[in-house]
């Protein structure tokens, strides 16, 4: 007697899923955009030094400077707007209403973002970022201002998934991953458990 049972394909599991966590393809739009605008800013950086006179030695420098200060300044920024709306607001709040949302509903079920796919998670700042970088392609064009937008916004794009992986055991992560953590580029998972004990007093987020 033949079996009633009916295998399940993945794709039948993902429709199981809170369809919340799924990928669309406007999300897919979204995040191929946001890449792409900080991908420019790589190449235009690139350009401006090596078509800079004599391939100045100084410029090239400041903009590896700029590089760093973006990967800084991104950091401090992240930790300030997640304590923020982890502390401040509600739903309802305006403009700022589903982040709040967001953020306090992670520290009550912190590992539900896991589940989220990764270019659900990912296309939101992707969009906040095409806005926000296309003028100053237009409007800033200098090696130095492209070396900045680079990093830090290249960074704000993946910060939920820096945030998973903080939620990750060594074995279930890439090795550069870990070994980043492990250096202290990225957040590491000891590190972000802090993050999640009844305090309110913290900064640590993204690297």
């Amino acid at each position: 007697m033949k079996s009633q049972h009916k295998a399940i394909s993945p794709n039948e599991n993902k429709t199981q899923l809170d369809p919340t966590m799924l990928s669309t393809w406007s999300h897919r739009a979204w995040l191929a955009s946001g890449c792409t605008t900080v991908l420019l800013s790589l190449s235009w950086l690139v350009i401006g030094v090596t078509n800079s006179k004599n391939h100045n030695i100084w410029l090239a420098l400041s903009s590896l400077v700029a590089c760093v200060v973006g990967y800084v300044v991104v950091d401090l920024v992240s930790g300030l707007y997640h304590w923020a709306v982890d502390n401040y607001g509600s739903a309802s709040t305006p403009i700022f209403g589903k982040q709040v949302k967001a953020f306090q509903l992670h520290h009550e079920l912190p590992m539900r973002i896991n589940k989220h796919e990764f270019v659900n998670r990912t296309h939101p700042f992707a969009s906040i970022v095409t806005f926000i970088v296309l003028p100053i392609h237009i409007f800033l064009d200098h090696p130095i201002i492209h070396g900045f937008v680079f990093v830090f916004f290249g960074c704000a794009i993946f910060a939920n998934q820096f945030h998973v992986w903080a939620h990750g055991t060594k074995n279930q992560l890439p090795p550069l991953v870990v070994a980043l953590q492990d250096l202290g580029i990225f957040l590491g998972r000891s590190q972000h458990n802090k993050h999640h004990r009844p305090l309110n007093n913290y900064i640590v987020e993204l690297f």
